[in-house]
């Protein structure tokens, strides 16, 4: 595996999905609360939309991650 452009790309959004990830499970309690708490529909639907975009970029980075993994195992098998 030689480094290109896409190679790198992959790196950052793996990087950035990780850190969305784990910014967002970092406020999932005040999230919650915030949606039984609050009035303002709009902001409740902000909240749950944010959430799905969350869940999307978390099981793209587990697709990633057990791809990378089968790669890695393919690659020690055929060694």
């Amino acid at each position: 595996m030689f480094l290109d452009f896409g190679l790198l790309i992959n790196a950052v959004l793996l990087a950035l999905g990780s850190f969305w990830c784990y910014q967002m499970f970092g406020r999932w309690r005040s999230d919650l609360a915030d949606l039984r708490d609050l009035d303002d529909k709009l902001q409740k639907a902000v909240i749950i939309g944010f959430w799905l975009i969350t869940f999307v970029i978390a099981a793209l980075l587990v697709n990633f991650a057990v791809g990378l993994i089968a790669n890695i195992i393919e690659g020690i098998r055929s060694f």
